[in-house]
Protein backbone atom coordinates (compact mmCIF):
# COMPACT_ATOMS: atom_id res chain seq x y z
CA UNK A 1 0.00 0.00 0.00
CA UNK A 2 1.12 3.52 -0.76
CA UNK A 3 1.54 5.70 2.29
CA UNK A 4 2.54 8.86 0.43
CA UNK A 5 2.64 10.29 -3.09
CA UNK A 6 6.25 9.20 -3.61
CA UNK A 7 5.18 5.57 -3.20
CA UNK A 8 2.68 6.03 -6.02
CA UNK A 9 5.44 7.40 -8.24
CA UNK A 10 7.46 4.24 -7.65
CA UNK A 11 4.45 2.09 -8.49
CA UNK A 12 3.60 4.00 -11.68
CA UNK A 13 7.20 4.03 -12.92
CA UNK A 14 7.84 0.37 -12.26
CA UNK A 15 9.52 -1.02 -15.40
CA UNK A 16 7.17 -2.56 -17.90
CA UNK A 17 9.22 -4.02 -20.77
CA UNK A 18 6.14 -4.82 -22.87
CA UNK A 19 4.43 -1.43 -22.36
CA UNK A 20 4.78 -0.54 -26.05
CA UNK A 21 2.66 -3.61 -26.75
CA UNK A 22 0.04 -2.42 -24.26
CA UNK A 23 0.86 -5.06 -21.67
CA UNK A 24 1.28 -4.05 -18.02
CA UNK A 25 1.24 -5.85 -14.74
CA UNK A 26 0.11 -2.71 -12.92
CA UNK A 27 -3.52 -1.70 -12.57
CA UNK A 28 -5.13 1.70 -12.88
CA UNK A 29 -5.03 3.89 -9.79
CA UNK A 30 -8.12 5.53 -8.31
CA UNK A 31 -7.80 8.20 -5.64
CA UNK A 32 -11.24 8.45 -4.06
CA UNK A 33 -12.26 10.72 -1.21
CA UNK A 34 -14.86 13.24 -0.11
CA UNK A 35 -14.88 16.79 -1.52
CA UNK A 36 -12.29 19.11 0.01
CA UNK A 37 -9.92 16.36 1.13
CA UNK A 38 -7.07 17.26 -1.24
CA UNK A 39 -7.55 15.00 -4.25
CA UNK A 40 -6.72 17.76 -6.74
CA UNK A 41 -3.69 18.83 -4.74
CA UNK A 42 -2.57 15.20 -4.51
CA UNK A 43 -2.87 14.54 -8.25
CA UNK A 44 -0.99 17.76 -9.03
CA UNK A 45 1.78 16.70 -6.64
CA UNK A 46 1.83 13.25 -8.23
CA UNK A 47 2.11 14.78 -11.71
CA UNK A 48 4.99 17.00 -10.60
CA UNK A 49 6.82 14.16 -8.84
CA UNK A 50 6.38 11.88 -11.86
CA UNK A 51 7.73 14.54 -14.23
CA UNK A 52 10.70 15.28 -11.97
CA UNK A 53 11.55 11.60 -11.55
CA UNK A 54 11.32 11.04 -15.31
CA UNK A 55 13.69 13.97 -15.88
CA UNK A 56 16.19 12.53 -13.40
CA UNK A 57 16.23 9.00 -14.77
CA UNK A 58 16.95 7.67 -18.20
CA UNK A 59 15.36 4.29 -17.52
CA UNK A 60 15.78 1.06 -19.42
CA UNK A 61 12.56 1.36 -21.38
CA UNK A 62 12.75 2.22 -25.08
CA UNK A 63 9.97 4.80 -24.75
CA UNK A 64 9.74 7.14 -21.76
CA UNK A 65 6.43 7.67 -20.02
CA UNK A 66 4.83 11.08 -20.50
CA UNK A 67 2.50 12.23 -17.70
CA UNK A 68 -0.32 14.59 -18.64
CA UNK A 69 -2.80 16.13 -16.19
CA UNK A 70 -6.37 16.31 -17.47
CA UNK A 71 -9.09 18.07 -15.53
CA UNK A 72 -12.58 16.72 -16.11
CA UNK A 73 -14.03 20.20 -15.62
CA UNK A 74 -11.98 21.47 -18.58
CA UNK A 75 -12.82 18.40 -20.66
CA UNK A 76 -16.52 18.96 -19.94
CA UNK A 77 -16.24 22.62 -21.03
CA UNK A 78 -14.58 21.53 -24.29
CA UNK A 79 -17.24 18.90 -24.91
CA UNK A 80 -20.09 21.32 -24.24
CA UNK A 81 -18.57 24.17 -26.24
CA UNK A 82 -17.45 22.46 -29.38
CA UNK A 83 -17.35 19.34 -31.40
CA UNK A 84 -17.39 16.00 -29.70
CA UNK A 85 -15.09 13.34 -31.10
CA UNK A 86 -16.93 11.11 -33.57
CA UNK A 87 -14.84 8.12 -32.49
CA UNK A 88 -15.39 8.82 -28.77
CA UNK A 89 -11.65 9.26 -28.12
CA UNK A 90 -11.83 11.89 -25.39
CA UNK A 91 -8.10 11.81 -24.67
CA UNK A 92 -7.13 12.59 -28.27
CA UNK A 93 -9.89 15.23 -28.34
CA UNK A 94 -8.51 16.88 -25.18
CA UNK A 95 -4.91 16.88 -26.44
CA UNK A 96 -5.89 18.33 -29.82
CA UNK A 97 -8.02 21.04 -28.15
CA UNK A 98 -5.58 22.03 -25.40
CA UNK A 99 -2.17 21.73 -27.02
CA UNK A 100 -0.57 22.72 -30.30
CA UNK A 101 2.66 22.36 -32.23
CA UNK A 102 5.46 20.16 -30.93
CA UNK A 103 3.81 19.56 -27.56
CA UNK A 104 0.63 18.29 -29.20
CA UNK A 105 2.60 16.03 -31.56
CA UNK A 106 4.68 14.65 -28.68
CA UNK A 107 1.59 13.90 -26.56
CA UNK A 108 -0.21 12.25 -29.48
CA UNK A 109 2.86 10.15 -30.27
CA UNK A 110 3.15 9.09 -26.63
CA UNK A 111 -0.54 8.19 -26.72
CA UNK A 112 -0.08 6.05 -29.82
CA UNK A 113 2.90 4.30 -28.20
CA UNK A 114 0.90 3.73 -24.99
CA UNK A 115 3.52 5.76 -23.17
CA UNK A 116 1.13 8.53 -22.16
CA UNK A 117 0.26 8.46 -18.48
CA UNK A 118 -3.02 10.36 -18.11
CA UNK A 119 -3.78 11.70 -14.65
CA UNK A 120 -7.48 12.53 -14.77
CA UNK A 121 -8.75 14.79 -12.00
CA UNK A 122 -12.36 15.08 -10.93
CA UNK A 123 -14.21 12.26 -12.65
CA UNK A 124 -17.09 12.95 -10.28
CA UNK A 125 -17.26 16.56 -11.55
CA UNK A 126 -18.35 15.69 -15.08
CA UNK A 127 -22.04 16.46 -14.38
CA UNK A 128 -24.16 15.23 -17.30
CA UNK A 129 -21.00 14.03 -19.11
CA UNK A 130 -19.81 11.88 -16.21
CA UNK A 131 -21.09 8.60 -17.70
CA UNK A 132 -19.50 9.35 -21.10
CA UNK A 133 -16.16 10.08 -19.42
CA UNK A 134 -16.35 7.01 -17.17
CA UNK A 135 -17.23 4.78 -20.15
CA UNK A 136 -14.25 6.12 -22.09
CA UNK A 137 -11.89 5.40 -19.19
CA UNK A 138 -13.26 1.92 -18.45
CA UNK A 139 -13.96 0.73 -22.00
CA UNK A 140 -11.15 2.40 -23.98
CA UNK A 141 -8.22 3.57 -21.85
CA UNK A 142 -7.98 0.69 -19.40
CA UNK A 143 -8.18 -2.09 -22.03
CA UNK A 144 -5.59 -0.25 -24.16
CA UNK A 145 -2.93 -1.13 -21.57
CA UNK A 146 -2.24 2.42 -20.44
CA UNK A 147 -1.48 3.34 -16.87
CA UNK A 148 -4.20 5.74 -15.72
CA UNK A 149 -4.62 7.70 -12.49
CA UNK A 150 -8.07 9.04 -11.56
CA UNK A 151 -9.51 11.13 -8.77
CA UNK A 152 -13.16 11.02 -7.83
Amino acid sequence: KAKEIGDLVDLLLKPSPRRAEGIHQEQDLLIRAEPGTGKTWSIKQLTLKLANRLLETTGNEPVALVPVLITVQRLAVLMRGGKRPADGDLLRFYIEAEYSGDVQRMLLQAYELRALLPLIDGVDEGANLKQTIEDFIVKKLAPAGMRVVLTS
